[in-house]
């Protein structure tokens, strides 16, 4: 399997992260984290016996909790990828924040009625408005002029 190719310029792999890419990692771990409670929050009321989970006042199958635990773990290892890929300043993990900024968003306003919905909101938010500022895009190309050396 071909590997990919590495960057040319790699004068700029020094430069220091800046708040808003630290804010942008941040933001994902927590995301990270919260979908990996999700997942094993569903996995314990999978388990729970004869339905007796409530969800809104109604009771809720079992299999809404092994669909719910399948999909929150899958998030949660795409969340880890980016992570990693962000970390190491990988030139296709800025666009990959973003795209998750934007699920986040789109996932928010499906459940806005309830207090999680904003929650996801203004995290998902916060997340995109950081990685689209020039220091965080400059983090992950290094070669923003916010981000070049004197």
């Amino acid at each position: 399997m071909p590997t990919r190719p590495a960057r040319a310029d790699t004068s700029d792999a020094d430069i220091p992260r800046s708040a808003t890419a630290w804010l942008s990692l941040g933001l994902l771990l927590l995301t990270t984290l919260a979908n990996l409670a999700g997942a094993i929050t569903s996995l314990v009321l999978l388990a729970e016996p004869d339905e007796a989970q409530l969800l809104f006042g109604s009771a809720v199958s079992d299999w809404f909790w092994g669909l719910s635990a399948v999909l929150f773990t899958a998030l949660t290892l795409v969340c880890a990828y980016v992570l990693r890929a962000a970390w190491n300043r990988d030139a296709g993990a800025g666009l990959a924040v973003s795209v998750l900024s934007l699920i986040g968003i789109g996932y928010s306003l499906l459940t806005i009625t309830h207090g999680y919905g904003w929650a996801v909101l203004v995290v998902s938010l916060g997340m995109l408005v950081a990685n689209q500022a020039a220091t965080a895009q400059g983090y992950y190309s290094g070669h923003a002029l916010s981000m070049r050396r004197a």
